[in-house]
C-alpha cells in the first residue's frame, strides 16, 4: 500500500497576493504564475527554500515562471511545524539576482 504524504496547510496567501496585486500591479502572466504555483507549496514547502538572514524564522523562495530577466516574484513564509502550517508573510517583486 502507498504510503500517504501530508499536505501543508496554508494560510494567509490569498490576503498575500491581493496584498501583492494591489501594491504592484503585475501583468497577468506573473498573477497567473503565482496563483497556480500556490497549490503546488502544500507539498514541500522546504524544497528550494532559502533562510532570511535578519528574520530567523522566515524563508523564502523565487515563484518559477515569474522572471522577466530584470525582476523576479518571491515568496516569504514560515512554518508552524507542529500544526503543519504554511504561513505567506510577503509576495513581492525583487531584482532577479537575489
Amino acid at each position: 500500500m502507498a504510503e500517504s504524504v501530508r499536505l501543508w496547510d496554508l494560510e494567509g496567501f490569498d490576503q498575500q497576493m491581493t496584498d501583492w496585486i494591489m501594491r504592484e500591479d503585475p501583468d497577468e502572466d506573473r498573477r497567473v504564475a503565482v496563483a497556480e504555483w500556490i497549490p503546488t507549496f502544500r507539498l514541500d514547502p522546504k524544497s528550494g527554500a532559502r533562510r532570511d538572514p535578519n528574520l530567523e524564522a522566515t524563508l523564502w523562495r523565487k515563484i518559477p515562471h515569474t522572471s522577466d530577466g530584470h525582476t523576479v516574484v518571491i515568496c516569504a513564509y514560515q512554518l508552524d511545524e507542529g500544526r503543519h502550517v504554511v504561513k505567506c508573510v510577503l509576495i513581492g517583486t525583487t531584482p532577479a539576482d537575489v
